[in-house]
């Protein structure tokens, strides 16, 4: 459900893009379900881990509030400190959220990477390495977007063609990523030794 989120914040952003073109708000309608899925993610990956330490209750509200509480600290320290050091004209909201992104996005990668390390000897995190690619290209958004040089509409610069370019290889990346791992659930870690891979109609697995 987080991930849908996220796939609706995308086409809500995609939309106001082009209603609004170069006047597009920092701040949408769109990221509302981006934070909505974020907080979703976080919360699924803290239900893998109260299974696999066998945390109680209790213990699991506590780690959540340890860890929202530390993304809330970093993101509010860093939208405070940024106009300290920079030229930046956004306001320290707007900076929070655009700092709050990378930093969920890496502490999901982490995460989720550790978590399976449990099962199928840890090929079923490499569905998450592109979190790391999120959390890249959302960090350089960020630091685009403050210093004014992030380029939505007319002629782009390569700063921006590298954080676009990362960013949409970073869904290519989950997406081929979620592919593997429905293989290796279905036939196992040989899947990529298959010549043919078999349809859901196969009644043999040929090696």
């Amino acid at each position: 459900m987080g991930l849908w989120c996220w796939a609706v914040a995308e086409l809500l952003w995609a939309l106001l893009a082009r209603i609004y073109g170069d006047a597009m708000p920092v701040v949408t309608l769109a990221d509302l379900s981006w934070v909505v899925g974020s907080f979703m993610l976080i919360i699924a990956l803290a239900l893998q881990v109260r299974i696999l330490y066998r945390l109680s209750e209790l213990r699991l509200r506590g780690l959540l509030a340890i860890v929202l509480g530390t993304l809330f600290l970093l993101s509010a320290a860093a939208a405070f400190l940024l106009p300290q050091i920079s030229k930046s004209e956004l306001t320290q909201g707007e900076l929070f959220l655009l700092v709050f992104y990378p930093l969920v996005d890496l502490l999901l990668a982490l995460g989720a990477l550790h978590a399976a390390r449990f099962f199928g000897q840890g090929q079923l995190g490499r569905t998450w390495y592109a979190l790391f690619m999120f959390a890249v290209s959302d960090s350089l958004y960020t630091w685009l977007l403050s210093e004014g040089i992030y380029v939505l509409v007319g002629s782009s610069n390569a700063l921006t063609l590298l954080t676009d370019m990362l960013y949409l290889g970073a869904y290519l990346l989950l997406g081929w990523a979620f592919q593997a791992q429905e293989y290796l659930l279905l036939y196992g870690p040989r899947w990529r030794y298959l010549k043919v891979i078999p349809t859901w109609s196969s009644e043999e697995i040929t090696p």
